[in-house]
């Protein structure tokens, strides 16, 4: 089954989960484009500065972006698909984006998150004469045509088989995935005092030596801590002309330090209310539309500001048609929320057929616990 998340400008319509998501180096091919890196050990390939290529590096690499995000906001994130396509899907709206196309080069916007590769197809080896042009020799490649090449996965505006939603800037992925909640790493040092005490008694018969020890410690930052000891014993003698026999009791507390470090985030708001949370628009005659605005409140009465994610703060999937979207001034939400503040997003709903239509969502992009949050929308047409 296809996520709702994958809903986007190119992404086919077969219901299923496609891949690829997104697309770096991953081939060195025949042009030896290679990814530098550099080897210590003589034994592999003689050591030294190497070139390599393939899922190996594209992989890990993806990683190691996506620890950056996590690293920026101070937590995991989970998933992190539904917010690259909802960026991606903002991007490149109903027709792609010509700043962010990647055969620009040099020349692409400096605020593109993702880069549209539009030219060029993924070849497949193929042998046989099904979908497969082969004019000489034993392997041909995938085509949709026997008789010339046609590309099976070419490279078009939007998500394609060959790239997905394109290559990535890394730098404006991390900084567009949320706000920034920076950790401030402290350390918190616990002790548990050491006290050793010792008592004796003595009896004349048949003795009971009960001996106690009683700590008190009170640690500081530095570890700093007092320890007293008080023993009592006690003994009753109840024959006489018996051995005198002695009897020693030992009491011993032993003494642990720990260093506890802690990481401690700063302070993020805790919830983002949306008023109401879902919009089911009925039924609006087709070439027609109907608006709705939702409430976005900060409910705390102190503390930090919500800050709404730049420069995208609200996304709904691209779809062909674009039946959810926002009006030209769909918000006044500022740069950041203040306790006990509200601010409006309208959303508009224009049917292109009778009947009920895909439902959709707003994804809201904050740094409030929770983040992103969405916002279901469904509709149908008469």
């Amino acid at each position: 089954m296809k996520p709702a998340w994958q809903s986007i400008l190119g992404n086919q319509k077969d219901g299923v989960r496609d891949i690829p998501d997104v697309s770096l180096f991953a081939s060195g091919g025949p042009w030896g484009h290679v990814y530098l890196f550099y080897d210590s050990d003589p034994a592999d390939n003689g050591g030294g500065l190497l070139g390599g290529a393939g899922t190996s590096f594209a992989a890990p690499i993806m990683a190691g972006i996506q620890s950056l995000v996590n690293q920026h906001l101070g937590s995991r994130q989970g998933n992190p698909n539904p917010t690259y396509y909802a960026l991606a899907a903002a991007e490149y709206g109903m027709a792609g984006s010509t700043s962010c196309n990647s055969s620009k080069g040099n020349a692409v916007g400096a605020a593109c998150i993702f880069y549209d590769i539009t030219e060029g197809d993924n070849d497949v080896p193929c042998t046989g004469s099904n979908n497969c042009y082969d004019p000489s020799g034993t392997y041909g490649v995938l085509s949709t045509s026997d008789a010339s090449f046609q590309p099976a996965y070419p490279a078009t505006v939007g998500w394609d088989f060959a790239t997905g939603i394109g290559s990535v800037n890394a730098y404006n992925l991390v900084m567009a995935f949320s706000a920034s909640a920076t950790p401030t790493p402290t350390a918190t040092r616990t002790a548990t005092p050491t006290a050793t005490a010792t008592s004796t008694a003595t009896a004349t018969g048949s003795a009971t030596p009960t001996a106690t020890a009683t700590t008190s410690a009170t640690p500081t930052a530095s570890a700093t801590s007092t320890g007293s000891a008080t023993p009592s014993g006690t003994a009753t003698a109840t024959n006489t002309a018996a051995p005198t026999p002695t009897a020693t009791a030992t009491a011993t507390a032993t003494n642990t330090a720990t260093t506890t470090p802690t990481s401690t985030p700063t302070a993020v708001p805790e919830l983002l209310k949306i008023t109401p949370p879902s919009e089911n628009f009925g039924k609006v005659k087709v070439g027609g539309f109907k608006e709705q605005s939702f409430t976005l409140s900060n409910p705390a009465k102190k503390g930090p500001p919500i800050t709404f994610a730049s420069p995208i703060a609200f996304s709904v999937p691209a779809t062909n048609p674009q039946e959810f979207g926002f009006p030209a001034k769909s918000n006044n939400c500022p740069t950041q929320l203040f306790p006990k503040k509200t601010c409006k997003l309208t959303v508009l709903f224009v049917p292109a057929m009778t009947g009920p239509r895909p439902s959709s969502a707003v994804t809201v992009f904050d740094n409030a616990t929770g983040a992103p949050q969405m916002i279901p929308l469904t509709g149908a047409g008469k």
